[in-house]
């Protein structure tokens, strides 16, 4: 059975490989984009699952795609752009380095990606699936560049979509993104890695509460199953929604982003004297 071939950026971990193995489960050709070779000798015996060695960032690897998906006269129902990064800290002392890893991998190779794989996708009923944050309605202290990157995500699938709609060719081609609140990935795990400056007047509560946060919401976030759910349901629709809000905290954190400005900032202030007392 042949449902019609997916493309997945990011498929080692987390979500990516649960929607990988999800989906080839359900009879879709998904080509699993990992950056390993460790990784992809984990799929090799997974039937429907076509691994490609594929870092987001190296231009060889997209030459390589482009070739292999015209060799082999294939057309792509979805595009999953899943693969991303996180730093998190006091936004001023995260090092420079840090900030173009962000957009790179979370930005920049997101357009490359979809770019390179457009002129395969089917024209009738295609989808790109762009898997965002619920960060992004907001500015979260400590969040670093996280959420900069997932606006700048948003922005560009909003004006994708629209720009799609004013050709022949791609107007119905469907674009979706998926702002996401906390998701049981190893991305939490990484995240506790600090690359902030530890000389920050704010080290210490940052590190306090910062790591204090991430084991509390790694511990009660959604399953990334769920969202390889969602990404079939897209899939399948045959009119899907602009957003999706999905996974622990997305629906409080849009929430919180309708509130006026003022508001958000008072109740940031307030958070923010509480967290200083409590590091005391």
């Amino acid at each position: 059975m042949n449902k019609g071939w997916i493309f997945i950026t990011g498929t080692s971990s987390g979500i990516g490989q649960h929607a990988a193995k999800y989906l080839s489960s359900k009879g879709y050709q998904v080509i699993a984009g990992v950056r390993d070779q460790q990784s992809y000798d984990r799929y090799i015996s997974i039937e429907n699952i076509h691994p490609f060695i594929f870092d987001t960032t190296i231009e060889k690897h997209h030459e390589s795609l482009v070739k292999h998906l015209t060799l082999n006269n294939i057309s792509l129902l979805a595009i999953v752009n899943n693969a991303g990064v996180s730093v998190w800290g006091p936004i001023l002392d995260i090092p420079i380095q840090y900030w173009r890893e962000i957009f790179e991998v979370n930005l920049f190779s997101n357009i490359r990606v979809t770019k390179i794989l457009l002129p395969f996708l089917n024209p009738t009923n295609g989808k790109i699936i762009q898997i965002g944050s619920s960060s992004d309605r907001l500015g979260v202290p400590l969040m670093g560049a996280y959420p900069i990157a997932k606006l700048s995500i948003l922005r560009f699938t909003e004006i994708l979509r629209r720009e799609l709609l004013l050709t022949k060719k791609y107007n119905k081609i469907r674009v979706s993104n998926l702002s996401l609140g906390s998701i049981k990935t190893p991305i939490w795990i990484k995240a506790k890695n600090i690359r902030f400056d530890k000389n920050s007047p704010i080290f210490n509560l940052a590190k306090e509460q910062g790591l204090s946060l991430i084991d509390k919401e790694y511990e009660n976030a959604t399953s990334p199953l769920v969202i390889a759910k969602l990404i079939e349901k897209i899939i399948n629709s045959k009119k899907p929604r602009r957003n999706y809000l999905a996974g622990r905290q997305s629906y409080l954190l849009h929430c919180f982003g309708l509130m006026p400005i003022f508001v958000q900032d008072f109740i940031f202030k307030v958070m923010g004297v509480f967290m200083l007392k409590k590091s005391k």
